[in-house]
């Protein structure tokens, strides 16, 4: 039996013995259940058995308070105890208000106040903060029960809600009356507690620094008698603030050092001192040092971020630090340490995905995901919104100008609170299912040994951005960092094609001055070996945010498209490129293929599958090609040739004749062959916002078993796509890999028609996934 399947028995025999069972034979069962939730090594579990325990308990409660149940005390009890074990804080916030109102009903003034204190922490992240009337109720819940220990906590939160609103004397009376009540009743780690709060207030609202320095001095002297280890190590970080802010960095370093000893590994402790010895170092100049203690401090903020088992949590806990990664980046590139820079822009990436793609596809079983069965009338209701938002509001709709608006923002509002429902489901889905992260060296040792790769992060100021561009040679090349600042012409380029309206500008004409002006996006040592090498380089581009919109292809270098100069690959992170390049490359045999009659250039399409390779054609409807994809024959290539919708996420769609639509929720459920073909307008965008997993049809073909996916990031025309679609087809019968392929087939309709043809016809379409390599 598994340490998981024994946690879940632990808790079926708490729930026999509750409540009228034996207590101590309950209380062992619950320690017992969590101590083997961790050893199991997935704590995302932990939240997944206690959430649905917790929903029991409230089920209970809302049976018994009518009743005013003598085991109301337990119940509120267990409720708090379940509570407080939850990472996830939506769940956790569910279960202590239902103890809280137990605790009320039973009239328990030390479990109401347990509870709030214990609300009140969860509101510390929060935009509004601590709740000043919550916090004082708690102080007079706690002088009622007689309980002093908790009264000193809750003067904490009170003090923490005054410094929130700006009254430091009411914090600073707050944190003295704590102090003193902690001393009458021995609690060092409360008195300890309440004086670092004290020097914080003395140096953040008051800036007395001799104040501050000696309550914490107060409170080192303290330190061996805590029983909370990393009160030490807080001590020790603030005294280390203080001897910075009175121009002593190196005590204020060692200081810091020992507050990484006191706080025995603690992640959250040791990620402060390294941001704050990287800050130290870089302010003596030593930037090496400041890069790697930047480095060490990502490290630990993806330790902590993994420990989060929700995928929306997991996103926003990552929004709220996103300026230590940035910062952390920046040192990098000052100390031109370009395998930092490549893990710590790496580590923001789709960690998840790539780690389960590198698992056994069929192992994402559909029921696996649990998603919701009214899942497609969803999709087809955002997609639909999506796709036509601006139709009912046009100068000869029936709505008035204020009407639409106003049904405009409010559905708008709902569909986010759909998108986030839906890639949440899928994204939960993918951090369970993910194994560990690999090593930068791991992935580039499975990249293989031919492709260079560009990996960007993009920071942005106004009409200006920073972009750190990191080049990874072959190995045993070094990665290098390059800083690049965007003016604000190269911003707008970027922006524009993020913006499907504007797009037609850039691209609707043979050439266009973004082609040269955003090719400094490549560093030049790299463009030089672009044009010296002239075609035999392959070349994996990992964009960041707007920039997955841009058709690298199309950079021109020395008035060359970049497509005449590299094969190109481009991946939402290099751990995807990496694992799906593990995928073995086979001879094309057997195709499936979906044709759109409704669009041109299908039927060259269909002429060239069937004279190369074994083609089966399902009907024009989504489902058809479900089915054939969950059946028992297997596929080498699978072709949708259909209409695309500038959707985001799981409702990100091909559109095949006026009702059916394949959508990226629909394709999970699929087993995906080796080169998946979409000649479809926007088939590959991508959501690409930084800390999420990036859904979309191409990533969903990924993860159930593409090497490669062709697709467009923009409105394509049909015909142009469809001939170079064909010759794409050619190139896989004749043992090429899709990205050497679509690049060939491109090349040849440039030499086609002259170089005459229009961007939009060719440059759009690109190959996502693995290089070109085999």
């Amino acid at each position: 039996m598994s340490a998981k399947a024994k946690a879940q028995a632990l808790l079926e025999l708490y729930s026999e013995q509750f409540p009228l069972g034996d207590r101590e034979v309950r209380n062992e069962a619950f320690t017992a259940a969590l101590r083997l939730y961790g050893e199991s090594g997935d704590p995302r579990g932990k939240d997944e058995i206690l959430g649905r325990f917790a929903g029991e308990l409230a089920a209970i409660a809302d049976a018994v308070l009518p009743q005013m149940d003598d085991g109301l005390a337990t119940l509120g009890d267990q409720l708090y105890e379940v509570g407080i074990r939850l990472d996830d804080p939506d769940l956790a916030r569910l279960a202590l208000e239902k103890a809280l109102a137990v605790h009320e009903a039973a009239g328990n003034p030390k479990g109401q106040a347990d509870v709030i204190c214990r609300l009140c922490t969860l509101d510390l992240s929060e935009e509004d903060g601590v709740d000043a009337a919550s916090a004082r109720r708690a102080v007079e819940l706690y002088v009622a029960a007689g309980d002093d220990r908790g009264r000193v906590y809750a003067l904490n939160l009170t003090a923490r809600a005054a410094r929130q609103q700006g009254a430091a004397e009411e914090a600073r009376s707050a944190l003295e009356e704590a102090v003193r009540i902690a001393r009458e009743c021995d609690y060092v780690d409360g008195e300890v507690s309440s004086l670092l709060g004290l020097a914080t207030v003395a140096m953040a609202d008051a800036a007395d620094l001799e104040y501050a320095h000696s309550s914490l001095l107060a409170a080192r002297e303290l330190v061996p008698k805590l029983a909370d280890e990393s009160l030490g190590a807080a001590v020790l970080s603030m005294l280390a603030d203080t001897e910075l802010a009175t121009g002593n960095p190196s005590t204020a370093e060692d200081y810091h050092r020992r507050a990484m000893d006191a706080g025995k590994g603690w992640t959250g402790s040791d990620a402060l001192q390294r941001a704050a010895l990287a800050d130290i170092a870089a302010q003596q100049g030593r930037l090496d040092s400041a890069a790697r203690e930047a480095l060490e401090e990502v490290r630990l903020l993806e330790q902590q971020r993994r420990r989060i088992g929700n995928a929306r949590n997991q996103a926003r806990w990552y929004q709220d630090r996103r300026h230590h990664y940035v910062r952390a980046l920046g040192l990098a590139a000052a100390a031109g340490d370009g395998p930092a820079a490549l893990e710590i822009i790496e580590s923001q990436r789709a960690q998840a995905l790539a780690a389960t793609l590198d698992g056994d596809p069929s192992a994402l079983a559909a029921a696996g995901f649990d998603l919701d069965g009214k899942l497609v009338k969803l999709l087809r209701n955002i997609s639909t919104f999506e796709d036509a938002r601006s139709e009912p509001f046009k100068a000869s709709g029936t709505m008035s100008a204020k009407a639409a608006a106003g049904w405009n923002a409010m559905t708008a509002e709902a569909l986010e609170q759909d998108h986030a429902q839906l890639a949440d489901l899928v994204g939960t889905a993918l951090l369970r299912r993910a194994g560990k992260v690999e090593s930068i060296e791991t992935l580039r040792g499975k990249l293989g040994p031919v492709p260079h790769a560009m990996v960007y992060d993009i920071a942005w100021n106004g009409d200006l951005a920073t972009v750190h561009a990191v080049w990874v040679p072959p190995l045993p090349g070094v990665p290098t960092v390059h800083e690049i600042l965007l003016d604000a012409q190269q911003t707008r380029w970027i922006r524009s094609f993020a913006d499907p309206k504007a797009v037609p500008a850039l691209l609707d004409r043979p050439s266009h001055r973004w082609q040269a002006g955003l090719a400094s996006l490549i560093p030049e040592r790299l463009q030089a070996e672009l044009v010296a090498q002239r075609g035999n380089v392959e070349l994996v581009i990992v964009p960041a945010e707007e920039m997955w919109a841009v058709p690298f292809a199309g950079l021109t270098i020395g008035a060359v498209p970049l497509v005449e100069l590299a094969t190109v690959a481009l991946a939402p992170s290099l751990a995807v490129a990496a694992i799906a390049s593990t995928r073995k490359v086979r001879r094309v045999r057997k195709a499936i293929a979906l044709l759109d009659p409704g669009l041109r250039g299908t039927s060259v399409e269909r002429d060239t599958l069937a004279r190369h390779f074994r083609l089966t054609e399902v009907p024009p409807v989504a489902g058809h090609l479900v089915s054939a994809l969950q059946g028992r024959a297997k596929f080498d290539l699978g072709v949708v040739s259909a209409h695309g919708d500038h959707v985001r996420g799981l409702a990100h769609a091909l559109r095949i004749g006026a009702e059916s639509r394949l959508f990226a929720g629909l394709l999970l459920y699929c087993e995906v062959p080796l080169w998946w073909v979409m000649g479809a307008c926007w088939s590959g965008g991508l959501d690409h916002e930084p800390g999420h997993e990036p859904i979309g049809l191409p990533t969903v073909a990924l993860l159930r078993g593409a090497r490669g996916v062709v697709g467009a990031l923009h409105r394509v025309p049909d015909r142009a796509t469809g001939r170079i679609l064909a010759n794409v087809y050619t190139g896989l019968a004749a043992g090429k890999t899709a990205p050497a392929a679509l690049r060939a087939a491109q090349r040849d309709y440039l030499a086609e028609t002259g170089g005459a043809c229009r961007l939009i016809d060719w440059a759009p379409l690109v190959s996502i996934g693995a290089p070109g390599s085999r």
